[in-house]
């Protein structure tokens, strides 16, 4: 949100959505420029479920379809928007609080003859822009999906579907994944080179290891992150969690599961370690198996063979090493 707010006011737009690089057909609005044929126009989101009719429509046969950057040209909305405080107050005083109506149905299938969900009638914050004058300025920040969105809102046998079908499955499993993700590529943004396992989980096409936690304690921007790791070499298959925020990683080498936590006032030195174990490892559930809700919505469990723990809570300087 920060760089995105700087954007605004940079540029001076009284509606900016933070938007990222969308699938075609994937179920996410895209923000797109609409014009009259008199030049007019507006900026705004169009909800999936209308984006293929409305381009059919207007002379693109083909409807949503990806370009030569293997994503659709309709960056995605997020329904994260930044808003000018002024006119915002001044628009709404006029409409009194009201934004256009909208119906959204969902469909059980293709056939569109029953509904998977009950339909409502919605007003939508990404209309917004409908109220506007031709002279408001209104755009988009496009980031790459992993920096900043990962939606979980898909059961199992929905997100299947939309995996086999190289979309998105945005489903309790995905979610978790990301999360690994967006620190294994932050490690990466500092130099630390890192090697994947790709798997496919309950149906579901997972990278699933290695899997890494970095807390914002211990580094909020790369910045920080490369003064605080120097050096580390981490299998494909291991886990890593640091929590603290005067930690530092120099000439760590990890096969397996290692969590350092350290407390507020403690400063903690990882050096020239070497860590070897069983680990951590993802079983997919059996169909008959019991398990709590959380690993259900997942289709697997952590099975924690071994991990080592570094803690140290109490005020002080402590160095760790071979």
């Amino acid at each position: 949100i920060l760089p995105a707010l700087g954007v605004s006011h940079e540029e001076g737009f009284e509606v900016n959505t933070i938007t990222v690089p969308r699938r075609a057909g994937e179920a996410a609005g895209g923000i797109v420029r609409l014009e009259r044929s008199n030049g007019e126009g507006m900026t705004i989101n169009v909800e999936y479920n209308q984006l293929a009719p409305l381009l059919i429509a207007n002379g693109q046969p083909e409807g949503d379809v990806a370009d030569e950057s293997g994503y659709s040209p309709y960056p995605g909305n997020t329904n994260v928007l930044i808003f000018k405080l002024k006119p915002y107050v001044e628009t709404l005083s006029k409409s009194g609080g009201m934004i256009p109506e909208f119906v959204n149905p969902k469909y059980a299938d293709e056939k569109k003859d029953s509904f998977k969900k009950p339909t409502r009638l919605e007003c939508m914050m990404q209309d917004y822009p409908k109220l506007l004058g031709t002279e408001a300025k209104v755009g988009f920040t496009n980031f790459e999906r992993w920096v900043c969105f990962s939606a979980v809102k898909n059961n199992l046998s929905d997100a299947k579907v939309k995996s086999d079908n190289n979309l998105p499955a945005e489903c309790a499993s995905t979610g978790e994944m990301d999360i690994y993700h967006i620190h294994r590529e932050s490690l990466k943004q500092v130099g630390v080179e890192i090697e994947t396992i790709e798997d496919t989980v309950a149906g579901i096409s997972l990278t699933v290891s290695p899997r890494i936690v970095l807390t914002t304690s211990f580094a909020a921007t790369l910045d920080e992150l490369s003064e605080k790791v120097k050096g580390l070499n981490i299998s494909p298959n291991s886990t890593l969690i640091v929590d603290g925020d005067h930690i530092k990683l120099e000439n760590l080498t990890l096969d397996g599961a290692l969590d350092i936590k350290a407390g507020v006032d403690t400063k903690l030195d990882i050096k020239n370690l070497t860590i070897s174990n069983k680990g951590f490892e993802i079983v997919e559930l059996g169909s008959e198996e019991k398990a709590t809700e959380e690993l259900k919505i997942r289709g697997y469990k952590m099975v924690k063979s071994e991990q080592r723990l570094i803690e140290e809570v109490k005020a002080g300087d402590y160095t760790v090493e071979s």
